[in-house]
């Protein structure tokens, strides 16, 4: 994938060219993790990038290629990591205050998450329109 272009799909609207962000945060009595996606057109390689929360790494990644469309649970605690999820083997928070920040390997900001201004989650089933129409 070419990382020096930028697209956008709104006229007159830049994007950015990093398309790595923090999708969501899960913080659950069974399960607490981060969710990182690779929004981008192609691969992203996210060895050395880290989590960040009050200003310190809560976690670097081990060698890790995020393919175009896919996404990496980073989960705090015990457990075994497969392509979708990783276990920081940690009894360490991944968040220590409510903004955790990704970073690219040379310590630059590439996106923020606020837990207190995350949209609800909303859980919605397919809703059919035509369900009350007459046919015929």
């Amino acid at each position: 994938a070419d990382r020096a272009s930028v697209f956008s799909r709104d006229s007159g609207v830049p994007a950015p060219s990093v398309k790595v962000t923090i999708t969501r945060i899960v913080d659950t009595p069974e399960d607490k993790y981060v969710q990182v996606t690779n929004e981008a057109v192609g691969e992203w390689d996210l060895t050395g990038w880290m989590l960040e929360s009050a200003g310190v790494a809560t976690f670097v990644f081990p060698a890790l290629v995020l393919e175009d469309g896919t996404s990496v649970n980073v989960h705090e605690g015990m457990g075994t990591s497969k392509a979708t999820d990783i276990y920081t083997n940690s009894t360490e928070p991944l968040w220590i205050d409510n903004i955790v920040t990704l970073k690219d390997a040379a310590g630059n900001v590439i996106t923020s998450y606020d837990i207190n201004t995350a949209p609800a989650e909303i859980t919605t089933g397919y809703v059919d329109p035509w369900k009350d129409q007459i046919q015929y």
